[in-house]
């Protein structure tokens, strides 16, 4: 048995540490991201997840200067559909693909327009990520490949030799809101210290997968070294998200019985959520937090950001201190 004796830490476990900073304003702090080739108005990613994408969410995220995979899921002669109608509109569009995706259908993707495409497999540290990867390199897509999902270090090592056709590595594994992979396989790293640890020393960016719930939380995914943070429950919320039929607002784990229609392996809940605001009120409020997250760091920008970006860790009682606990009676 193997046991470390360092703490895997939490977005909860830690507090960004206020520095002294010349920005006189927030309107002066740049949010913009270069990721993959493209020039983003925000480093906020949608998670490529059925509960959360809809035609007209996606079309919308990027409206407002946002980037997103499809739904793995999608058939493919959707996702190209809608891979036309991006690249037409904004001049890049992403795809999503499993390691059992064949040759033929990855090339389609890339002929109709994807720029990107995002391997997305719940433990991306698998004998199978590696044998796509194999065949992908000797066809050299042109297209960026994103692979995920990570926890640790040791984990991506087997793919360093990959990364002259890997762009990004996506990372967190049991984070999200409806994941149980914790619960039902005792395996998953707090996004504080997977983040932190999968980005030491990685020329590659790292997107920080799981656990968001305010504006704060992207912040310091951000400042322990991602470059793009991904979100579901939030995005699941937004008028623009996707609906049953019935109209009612589904959130679903993608290893839930909701999503798998099987009891079989299953790793993840599903809840139904109410609609809180449009896609662009909600991205309002994450920006403008990030701004002010920003200013108190005395960055102009995020890669100043991350690299002046301190934390402290936080007792309970530290972190009770940090909710409204006059209102909330805590």
């Amino acid at each position: 048995m193997k046991l470390r004796s360092d703490y895997a830490l939490s977005y909860d476990d830690v507090t960004l540490r206020p520095q002294y900073s010349e920005i006189n304003s927030r309107s002066d702090i740049d949010l913009s991201v270069s990721f993959l080739g493209m020039t983003l108005r925000h480093p906020i990613i949608a998670s490529p997840m059925d509960s959360v994408l809809s035609p007209t969410f996606i079309d919308e995220f990027y409206r407002l200067g946002g980037f997103c995979w499809m739904d793995r899921f999608t058939p493919i002669e959707e996702q190209k559909r809608i891979i036309r109608h991006l690249r037409d509109s904004y001049g890049y569009a992403g795809a999503s693909i499993g390691v059992n995706t064949t040759l033929q259908q990855i090339q389609e993707l890339i002929d109709c327009g994807a720029s990107s495409m995002l391997v997305d497999v719940a433990h991306g540290s698998c004998s199978k990520m590696r044998e796509l990867l194999l065949e992908l390199e000797k066809s050299k897509p042109a297209a960026s490949l994103v692979i995920g999902n990570f926890a640790t270090n040791e984990s991506m090592n087997p793919f360093r030799n990959f990364e002259h056709i890997v762009g990004a590595y996506r990372v967190g594994i049991a984070q999200g809101s409806m994941c149980t992979t914790a619960l039902a396989t005792g395996h998953g790293i707090p996004m504080i210290s997977s983040v932190a640890e999968c980005s030491f020393e990685c020329d590659r960016p790292i997107i920080a997968d799981g656990g968001v719930r305010h504006a704060g939380d992207i912040a310091k995914a951000i400042g322990a070294g991602a470059t793009m943070v991904m979100l579901g429950r939030l995005f699941s919320q937004t008028r623009e998200s996707a609906q049953q039929a019935s109209g009612k607002r589904e959130y679903r784990g993608s290893a839930s019985i909701s999503c798998k229609r099987s009891t079989k392996y299953v790793e993840g809940e599903s809840m139904e959520v109410p609609v809180l605001y449009t896609l662009e009120e909600l991205l309002t409020t994450l920006t403008d937090g990030l701004r002010s997250a920003l200013s108190y760091t005395g960055a102009r920008n995020l890669t100043e950001f991350r690299e002046k970006a301190s934390f402290s860790k936080v007792t309970y009682n530290g972190y009770v201190q940090t909710l409204a606990h006059g209102k909330y009676n805590v």
